[in-house]
């Protein structure tokens, strides 16, 4: 279920957007339908909708179920939740003819957009069994590279603050060396943005055979990571040619992280504090 019910953004056509590449063809009519339509989506039946979309009911009651929705009720609800309009997200994208105010204001916005969103999708029970996962675990493989492996990095600071051995590496072949070490209660996190980087999909298959815990932070449902993992953090984020590798993808990725991290910390509040403030002493001479 979700975290928190927010919605000051739309979450449910954040994910259509971020899902559009990996679906079928009578997937994307559907698709393109919600995006163009979403004002008058809430006002016709699931006959009425397949009709205009040019598919089966079926089709649409899978789709909204592709969107962790119960069905065409459910997403008729979410859709009615807001009033962004369906073309915001072209208006959002920049473009060669903005001016450095407009492209900096559209940067800025994808990035609290980003934070926002993914509160928006989160999980509450898939965070709960992460949660569990990382404290039954004797250690944490961190794995993540590029701008997703910043993630990582941060997510071993996290977890070491807390009193917990993990294990990072930036090099992927310290990272593969680093699973012989793991015990089948181990716990390994794979952060990848897109779910389909080659050394983190090499990595979990290899983990996860061997009986370690597979956590994935990722932004596409249907990405090959997913086959790979256990549990599933999903982030909603959007990029486009000119925000490749952009920040909101890592600060959707922080914000899960920090969902972690509170989670880990309210498990045993005492405990978490000592950890944190011992940490934090022993950095205190590297101050003026």
């Amino acid at each position: 279920m979700p975290i928190h019910d927010f919605h000051t953004t739309n979450s449910v056509q954040s994910q259509i957007r971020n899902l559009y590449s990996s679906l079928r063809p009578s997937e994307k009519k559907v698709a393109d339908f919600l995006l163009e339509n979403p004002d008058k989506v809430i006002y016709l039946s699931i006959s009425e909708c397949a009709e205009k979309c040019r598919v089966s009911e079926t089709t649409v009651i899978r789709f909204a179920r592709l969107l962790g929705l119960s069905g065409y009720q459910e997403l008729k609800i979410e859709l009615a939740k807001t009033s962004v309009a369906a073309s915001s997200s072209l208006s959002e994208e920049i473009t060669p003819e903005d001016t450095m105010a407009e492209a900096v204001t559209k940067a800025l916005q994808a990035d609290a957009r980003a934070v926002m969103d993914t509160l928006g999708i989160m999980d509450s029970d898939s965070l709960e069994s992460a949660v569990k996962a990382i404290l039954d675990a004797k250690r944490v493989l961190v794995c993540g590279f590029g701008t997703s492996g910043m993630a990582g990095q941060y997510l071993a600071y996290k977890l070491l603050r807390t009193g917990i051995e993990v294990l990072f590496y930036p090099d992927f072949h310290l990272q593969l060396m680093s699973t012989a070490v793991l015990e089948p209660c181990d716990v390994v996190v794979c952060i990848s943005f897109s779910g389909s980087t080659k050394q983190v999909l090499e990595l979990a298959e290899l983990v996860q055979s061997e009986g370690s815990t597979v956590v994935s932070i990722t932004n596409y449902r249907r990405s090959p990571l997913v086959k790979h993992s256990d549990i599933l953090l999903l982030t909603c984020s959007s990029e486009n040619p000119f925000m490749s590798g952009a920040a909101a993808s890592v600060i959707a990725q922080i914000a899960v992280i920090d969902a972690l991290f509170i989670g880990l910390a309210m498990h045993n509040p005492e405990h978490s504090t000592k950890f944190i403030q011992k940490t934090a002493d022993t950095i205190k001479s590297q101050k003026v």
